[in-house]
């Protein structure tokens, strides 16, 4: 594999699509994001909740999902953000709320970051 990758490499050039042809990514494409991690999930007014995490390397925006539990049976996404930061509204009072974050841009989604939960007021 290493033989194929050096020889694309001296006739292909970084931004040429056929290099997914080989299943491998362009010498010029962008790198997926880190994936951010979470530094609170807090109580706001009833039925919000407040989530703050770190920036992630390399994230355009970050993509906010949720799992209410005992009634999600998957998490969905509910929020988009260009900062590390998001107010989740709208939620049902004295559920528990799974959240998780990702880290988005041009070449991609990051996995999710830690999973945190907690009871909307």
């Amino acid at each position: 594999m290493n033989g194929l990758i050096g020889e694309l490499e001296t006739v292909l050039s970084d931004d040429d699509p056929r290099w997914h042809n080989f299943g491998l990514s362009r010498p010029a494409d962008e790198e997926t994001p880190e994936a951010p991690s979470f530094t609170t999930l807090v109580a706001g007014v009833p039925g919000t909740l407040l989530a703050d995490w770190d920036d992630a390397l390399r994230s355009d925006h970050y993509r906010v999902w949720i799992l209410i539990v005992g009634t999600d049976t998957e998490f969905h996404a509910v929020e988009s953000s260009s900062d590390s930061d998001a107010t989740l509204s709208g939620l049902p009072s004295g559920a528990t709320v799974k959240v998780r974050v990702t880290s988005v841009n041009g070449a991609g989604e990051s996995v999710p970051g830690p999973e945190v939960q907690a009871v909307v007021p």
